[in-house]
């Protein structure tokens, strides 16, 4: 084995994931009780997602982050959790070994913006929520406005954006997960500017609502 093919397999078994995978194996049963059903908007979407990037996705419940993972089982995903998770000791010690990232919700720390850069960089998976909160609430289009945060982060990290959609179902049914096509937001938004962030921004949006209105369609057809 050559050294460049012993530093990736080093970079990909590392021990620091070690707990991770342990994790995902010992909880392959929640595969059976979840039993994750993709949906695809085109056949550009099917493609398994390799390398950095980002995925976006509406928050309805806790549940969303195991049910990414189940959909997407042969990849490591990164979450951002909020701070107040970590602070007992049990907390800290699980979601800092599942690689996950502290984050508090009234002030993004650019260390935190730095931490999802590197790692999308990295080749790592990173999952965000860009609504930014749990939307418990009965919106008449399901999704709450998205914050910036995203778009700055893809577009430092020059990696694409994966949205995916997952509606709120009772835990016993299928886990449905709709799928995006991968988006190169520096193509959508253009020149580096405010005007174009937000621009950019109502785009991933716009995106997310497409895919609740493929879902719909394919309920109606059953």
């Amino acid at each position: 084995m050559n050294s460049e093919r012993r530093q990736k397999f080093k970079k990909i078994f590392a021990w620091k994931y070690f707990f991770l995978d342990f994790v995902k194996v010992t909880g392959a049963l929640m595969l059976l009780i979840i039993r994750p059903r993709k949906i695809y908007v085109n056949d550009s979407a099917r493609k398994k997602i390799k390398g950095g990037a980002i995925m976006i996705a509406n928050h309805v419940g806790f549940s969303d982050s195991i049910k990414a993972l189940c959909a997407f089982w042969y990849r490591r995903i990164n979450f951002l959790v909020v701070d107040t998770l970590f602070k007992p000791w049990i907390g800290n010690f699980f979601f800092t070994n599942m690689q996950c990232m502290q984050v508090n919700r009234e002030n993004f720390s650019i260390n935190v913006f730095k931490d999802v850069v590197d790692r999308a960089k990295d080749g790592k998976l990173v999952l965000l929520y860009p609504e930014g909160i749990i939307n418990d609430e009965k919106k008449v289009d399901g999704v709450g406005s998205f914050k910036a945060g995203v778009v700055l982060m893809a577009f430092q990290s020059d990696v694409p954006i994966i949205p995916i959609y997952s509606p709120k179902q009772k835990w016993y049914r299928c886990a449905d997960v709709v799928v995006g096509e991968p988006i190169n937001i520096k193509e959508i938004c253009g020149p580096f500017n405010m005007e174009n962030i937000e621009k950019a921004t109502n785009y991933l949006r716009e995106k997310e609502l497409e895919l609740i209105e493929v879902y719909n369609e394919r309920r109606k057809k059953k």
